[in-house]
C-alpha cells in the first residue's frame, strides 16, 4: 500500500488543519506534481514531518480529489493555453528571428504528431494560472505540454511570421480540358521533417501537367492532387531535419504536384538555391526541366564529348534545354522542329543541324551528316512510327531514351534492328522516382551543371508569362505547340 503524507491530526498533509482541503488545495497539490506515489516526496514542502499507511477510506478521498483537481486544471485549458501564448510571445519577441515560433492558432490542440502538424514553441517555463501560493513560474503539465508540437519538430523555430491560413490554387475540377483547370482557396500546407514550404512566385508549365489534366497522368500515392512538378520562390518554414535551406532563401524544386498554388511543399533535398544569374520566373522554369534532361541525356543515355545526339522536340523546354546542357559538355546536336521560326530558335542556341520534319526526312539527314554512321543517342519524346524511324537514325551500340509518347504508347517495331545494331532502348519518367533518387540527382547536377548556371552560360529559354488563376489559358497556349522554351505562371 502507497505512503502517503498524513499528519498525527488526521488532516491531508497539513500539520495544523483539521478539515479537509478546498478545491484550491487539491488543484495546487496537481500542478505540483503531487498525487499517488509522489506526495511523499513533497511533505518537507507542506511542513509534515511524519508518515503513516493511510486506510482506504483517506485514500479513496485523496483520488477523488486527485480527479476533482485534473478536472479543474483541464476546465482551465483555455486559460492556460492564453498564458503560453502570452509567454511565447514574449520569449520569441527576445529571441533572434531564426528562432520564432509558428504565429499559427494556438487552437490547434492535437494529442501526438504528424507530418502536417503545426509547429509551435511551449516554453519550458510558464507562469501557472495562480495554482501556486507565490505566483511563481512552474513547469507547463505534461499533459498540455503534450496537446502542443514543438516548432522543433518541423521548423527548429524557424517560420515566416503571418503567414495565411488559406492560399489560392488551381485545381482539376474534372479530367478534359484546359477549361476544367479552376481557381480556389485551400489550407496552407505545413511542412514534414525533411520538407520545406515555398512562397511559390513562379511555377513551371509542362506537359505532365496537361497529361494530369486529362486523366491520363494520376499523381503517385501521397502527392498533391493539384498541377505543377516545378516551383520557385521564398522558404517561409523548414521542418526539422531541413538543414540544406532557411527560411528566407529564395530557392527552386522539383515537387512530386501541387505547384500550381501560393504556398508548395518541397524536399529539401530536391531544393536548390536560384543562382544569381537567374530571375525568379526563369528559375520557376528549370528543376523539371534541368532534371530530366539530366537524368535521361547523361545519366540514362551516357552521352559523352564528341558524340552525336538528336532531339526530338528541339524548341520545347525539354529540347532547349538539352541543346544548351549537350553542347556544354562537348557533343554535336541534331534536332527536329515544326516551323522556321523554331529552326532559328535552336541554332541560335547551339543546335548544329536543325531539321524541319514536315518538309525533310530525319533519317536520311542524320545519314548524310554523319557519313552513314548515324547518331549515338537518341532523346524521343514522341514515339509513335518514330520508334522504328529512330532505330534506322541510330548508329551501332546507339542508346535511345524515351521520355513521353506524344504520337501514342503502343508501336509496332522491327525488333530485328535492335539486335542487330546492339542498340539500347530505354526510357523513364521523373514524377514516380523515390525521393532519394531525386536527391541523388539533385546532387549531382549541382556538383557538374549549377557552375554553368552560375554563370550565365545556361538559361532556359521562356515563351510566355500567365497569371496563376490564367493557367488555364497557359495550357491553351502549350497544346497549341507553337511555343518556344518554357511557359510559366506567376503566384
Amino acid at each position: 500500500m502507497a505512503r502517503l503524507p498524513v499528519s498525527t491530526a488526521g488532516g491531508y498533509g497539513y500539520r495544523a488543519r483539521r478539515s479537509a482541503p478546498s478545491r484550491n488545495d487539491k488543484a495546487r497539490w496537481l500542478w505540483r506534481g503531487m498525487g499517488p506515489g509522489s506526495a511523499e516526496r513533497h511533505c518537507v514542502s507542506h511542513r509534515v514531518r511524519d508518515t503513516s499507511v493511510v486506510n482506504s477510506y483517506d485514500l479513496k478521498i485523496l483520488l477523488a480529489a486527485s480527479r476533482e483537481a485534473r478536472f479543474l486544471v483541464a476546465a482551465s485549458s483555455s486559460l492556460a493555453i492564453s498564458v503560453l501564448s502570452s509567454a511565447t510571445r514574449s520569449v520569441s519577441s527576445s529571441t533572434d528571428k531564426s528562432e520564432r515560433s509558428c504565429p499559427i492558432s494556438w487552437l490547434i490542440f492535437l494529442r501526438g504528431r504528424s507530418s502536417s502538424s503545426t509547429g509551435i514553441v511551449v516554453p519550458p517555463l510558464v507562469r501557472a494560472p495562480d495554482h501556486t501560493a507565490q505566483g511563481g513560474c512552474q513547469p507547463a503539465p505534461r499533459w498540455l505540454s503534450k496537446g502542443f508540437v514543438s516548432s522543433r519538430t518541423f521548423a527548429q523555430g524557424h517560420i515566416m511570421d503571418k503567414l495565411p491560413a488559406q492560399m489560392t490554387v488551381v485545381a482539376i475540377s474534372k479530367p478534359g480540358g484546359p477549361e476544367v483547370l479552376v481557381p480556389e482557396q485551400r489550407s496552407v500546407p505545413q511542412p514534414g521533417p525533411d520538407e520545406i514550404l515555398v512562397k511559390v512566385e513562379a511555377a513551371g508549365v509542362n506537359r505532365p501537367d496537361v497529361a494530369q489534366r486529362s486523366g491520363a497522368y494520376p499523381p503517385p500515392p501521397g502527392a498533391s492532387d493539384l498541377p505543377g512538378l516545378e516551383i520557385a520562390g521564398e522558404v517561409v518554414a523548414v521542418g526539422s531535419n531541413a538543414k540544406r535551406h532557411k527560411v528566407g532563401d529564395k530557392v527552386m524544386s522539383l515537387v512530386a504536384g501541387g505547384g500550381y498554388a501560393q504556398y508548395c511543399i518541397a524536399q529539401d533535398a530536391q531544393a536548390m538555391s536560384v543562382p544569381p544569374a537567374l530571375s525568379i520566373k526563369e528559375a520557376g522554369a528549370l528543376p523539371e526541366t534541368l532534371m530530366t534532361v539530366w537524368h535521361n541525356v547523361f545519366e540514362r543515355g551516357v552521352l559523352k564529348a564528341g558524340e552525336t545526339l538528336l532531339i526530338h522536340g528541339g524548341s520545347s523546354g525539354i529540347g532547349t534545354m538539352a541543346i544548351q546542357l549537350a553542347k556544354a559538355f562537348g557533343a554535336k546536336v541534331f534536332v527536329t522542329v515544326g516551323s522556321q521560326d523554331k529552326i532559328d530558335a535552336c541554332l541560335k542556341l547551339g543546335a548544329d543541324r536543325a531539321i524541319n520534319y514536315k518538309s525533310e526526312d530525319f533519317v536520311a539527314v542524320v545519314k548524310a551528316e554523319t557519313n552513314n554512321v548515324g547518331v549515338n543517342l537518341i532523346l524521343d519524346m514522341v514515339a509513335g512510327e518514330y520508334v522504328d524511324r529512330n532505330y534506322d537514325a541510330a548508329a551501332v551500340d546507339g542508346r535511345i531514351v524515351q521520355i513521353a509518347t506524344l504520337n501514342g504508347p503502343k508501336v509496332s517495331v522491327n525488333i530485328a534492328k535492335v539486335m542487330v545494331k546492339r542498340l539500347t532502348h530505354t526510357g523513364s519518367t521523373l514524377r514516380p522516382r523515390s525521393n532519394a533518387d531525386k536527391a541523388a540527382m539533385v546532387a549531382a547536377i549541382e556538383q557538374k551543371v549549377m557552375p554553368l548556371l552560375r554563370e550565365g552560360r545556361i538559361k532556359p529559354v521562356m515563351d510566355s508569362t500567365f497569371p496563376l488563376e490564367k493557367a488555364a489559358d497557359a495550357h491553351r497556349r502549350m497544346e497549341t505547340s507553337a511555343h518556344i522554351g518554357k511557359i510559366v505562371l506567376e503566384a
